[in-house]
């Protein structure tokens, strides 16, 4: 092992040879600690991909009809979906313009100490391709007698821990099965979240 370092003719060090195996014992050393590390590295990445899964389970949760759901101080309860081809009462008919009206009976509550404003700009439909479909106010005047006591769907106010009832049209192409309603809560920045409801029946 000595001759491989020292010359035996010269008694002088080999400096290329002894430089050599520097380097290869520092790229043993990086090898060990590098491979040190990975199993850190794969547990923080299994604990993102549980975080993440979790994530995606709480946002795809969707509630039935008849359901409540609640986004931050309000909470959505879908009572009743109708389908119609034409709306009419004693202003005269109105006529879809894609295919058909959903009515959609919706009641909801204030969960807040606090009167809250709710307005037909927080909610919408979605159908499977993510499009989205707002509220049809001029649809709401040509609801028939029978609905008059409804709750105006433009905007309106509910005492704390007060509910309402609300008539939300829609014109839409195709059949409730298609769409999921979205309700948020409400204008309070701090209220961020939202409600997804399926409209077809169980």
């Amino acid at each position: 092992m000595k001759k491989f370092f020292v010359n035996p003719e010269t008694g002088k060090l080999r400096k290329f040879r002894t430089f050599l195996v520097m380097i290869v014992g520092l790229f043993i050393l990086g090898a060990i600690f590098g491979d040190g590390d990975t199993p850190e590295a794969t547990s923080g990445n299994a604990n993102n991909s549980t975080q993440q899964n979790a994530e995606a389970k709480k946002e795809s949760k969707v509630a039935k009809i008849g359901e409540k759901a609640t986004a931050g101080k309000l909470a959505y309860t879908i009572t009743k979906v109708q389908e119609k081809d034409v709306l009419s009462n004693a202003l005269g008919s109105k006529k879809p313009g894609s295919g058909k009206y959903l009515i959609i009976d919706v009641t909801i509550e204030n969960l807040d100490n606090e009167g809250r404003s709710v307005s037909e700009g927080m909610t919408w439909l979605e159908d499977k391709e993510g499009n989205k479909y707002e509220p049809d106010s001029s649809a709401f005047m040509y609801l028939d007698q029978a609905n008059a006591s409804s709750n105006s769907s433009l905007f309106d106010k509910i005492n704390p821990k007060g509910k309402k009832e609300f008539k939300y049209v829609f014109d839409v192409a195709g059949s409730k099965e298609d769409y999921v309603f979205v309700g948020t809560g409400g204008f309070d920045l701090l209220d961020n979240g939202e409600v997804r409801i399926e409209l077809k029946e169980q």
